[in-house]
């Protein structure tokens, strides 16, 4: 979700800074997951060269579905012939081998799209709207075909059509078509529960973040009584557990808004109201005061801490573009510690020049654990009182080696980075014709180095320097 919100934002605030304009329509696709064809779903898994059996496999769940529905003393029996089962494992899956075909198709004729399940938004973005509408009315029909060979409908009535511009006057053209109905322009659109206005101040969706974190809290506040009520504890978690995420939603594209004194006022009557709820203070009593008081953080402050977590985690997968303005410029300010990061998108290691072993513990009773006749190294990974360290121990060759880390590193990086330095000591000192055993007390990190995905920075590097 985050990733949409960031690549469709960060494509309308590329184009409104620019003094462009950025034409997006909003789609909505009735009923796609209950309304797909089964044939669409085939033809999406032999595009994709799906092993045949499987693919008959998948065919025969789908239309092997019984619908039984009982109403007094009638009962009706219907073979279900479209659609995916409702909170199948698998629906969201062949969901997404449907309608990619759509999204390949529309990248291929340089048209920008996001999608996110069956929230799909079209992006057309330029200096000449007659230039843009044209781009738009070709995906479109693009779009009307696809549903039309799916079983799908697209409903002109419900989708949004936004042309977002900060210039004050712009010239008048006519909208677009879908499957023969003239689209109607808005000033503002709804995308996977943000609302994104034609100037994108922000606004519209900050008034809708206050008026549900409002009604959430006097919902919360409604459980206490008269003559009693929940210690102040309890409030303050309902409030960081339940209210502040309602607020919080999607800030990690509209915080630029919060630096702005009018907006920054309409978030913070939240968070003060929770304060007061807590403490039972007086009206008059500062809102800092009472922030400090309960450790919560400014709210300007909260959203940026919360837009960098979401840059830092999608920038690993690398989800993550930075422009030098708009909501992702606080990637920028990043750069150096995200450089750093250890996790990374999955990454497959077939080629390893060790072998790894996690025997039971009656294998280390009985002694037959340990490798006779090699030289022994271990290695050990802690986190105590907030700091973490490494450390190496050789009696043999007489190593002792040991580390400090980043105070946010977590154990297993300390375990993995314990055996990425016997392996260094190793490779620095030519040590390579003898058998070497590395002793490990980290099931994670054995388990980590078994495996051909590779997740973490630190373990890829291990078969390398192996």
């Amino acid at each position: 979700m985050e990733t949409a919100l960031h690549s469709l934002v960060r494509t309308i605030e590329k184009s409104v800074y620019s003094q462009e304009y950025s034409l997006v329509a909003f789609l909505d696709i009735e009923g796609a997951f209950n309304n797909v064809k089964t044939e669409a779903i085939m033809k999406g898994l032999e595009f994709l060269e799906v092993d045949d059996r499987v693919t008959r496999l998948v065919n025969q769940m789908l239309v092997s579905r019984i619908v039984n529905s009982e109403l007094g003393g009638s009962t009706i029996r219907r073979q279900v012939v479209r659609g995916t089962p409702q909170g199948g494992v698998l629906s969201p899956l062949l969901w997404n081998i449907v309608i990619n075909r759509l999204l390949l198709q529309l990248e291929k004729e340089g048209i920008g799209v996001v999608a996110y399940a069956d929230d799909v938004a079209i992006a057309v973005s330029g200096k000449h709207l007659s230039t843009i509408k044209e781009v738009m009315q070709n995906a479109l029909s693009i779009i009307a075909k696809w549903a039309s060979s799916c079983g799908l409908g697209i409903n002109p009535a419900k989708t949004e059509l936004v042309l977002f511009t900060r210039k004050y006057k712009t010239p008048e053209i006519i909208p677009p078509s879908l499957n023969g109905t003239r689209l109607a322009f808005t000033d503002k659109a709804r995308f996977l529960g943000t609302i994104l206005d034609s100037k994108l101040s922000w606004r519209p969706n900050i008034m809708e973040r206050v008026n549900k974190a409002t009604i959430a809290l006097y919902s919360c506040k409604s459980a206490i009584g008269k003559r009693w009520g929940m210690k102040p504890e309890l409030v303050h978690w309902l409030f960081t557990a339940v209210v502040r995420p309602v607020l919080m939603y999607g800030v990690s594209v509209w915080w630029p808004a919060l630096d702005k004194t009018t907006y920054r006022k309409m978030v913070e009557r939240v968070q003060r109201l929770a304060c007061l709820h807590i403490s039972g203070a007086m009206r008059s009593t500062p809102t800092h005061a009472m922030e400090v008081m309960f450790h919560l953080l400014p709210v300007d402050i909260l959203g940026k801490q919360i837009a960098a977590n979401t840059a830092t985690r999608l920038t690993a997968v690398s989800q993550w573009k930075c422009l030098q303005i708009g909501h992702s410029k606080i990637g920028e300010s990043l750069k150096d510690k995200l450089a750093n990061l250890d996790y990374i998108t999955s990454t497959l290691c077939f080629e390893k020049n060790f072998r790894t072993s996690c025997p039971s513990r009656e294998n280390w009773k009985s002694g037959s654990a340990q490798i006779s006749e090699v030289i022994e190294f271990f290695t050990d990974g802690s986190k105590l009182d907030g700091k973490v360290g490494a450390g190496v121990f050789c009696d043999k060759l007489n190593v002792n080696i040991s580390v400090r880390l980043p105070d946010y590193c977590s154990v297993y990086q300390a375990e993995v980075v314990a055996i990425k330095e016997v392996l260094s000591w190793l490779k620095h000192n030519a040590i390579s014709a003898v058998d070497i055993a590395i002793y490990v007390d980290s099931q994670a990190a054995i388990k980590s180095l078994e495996s051909v995905s590779m997740t973490s920075r630190v373990a890829l590097e291990l078969p390398l320097i192996s």
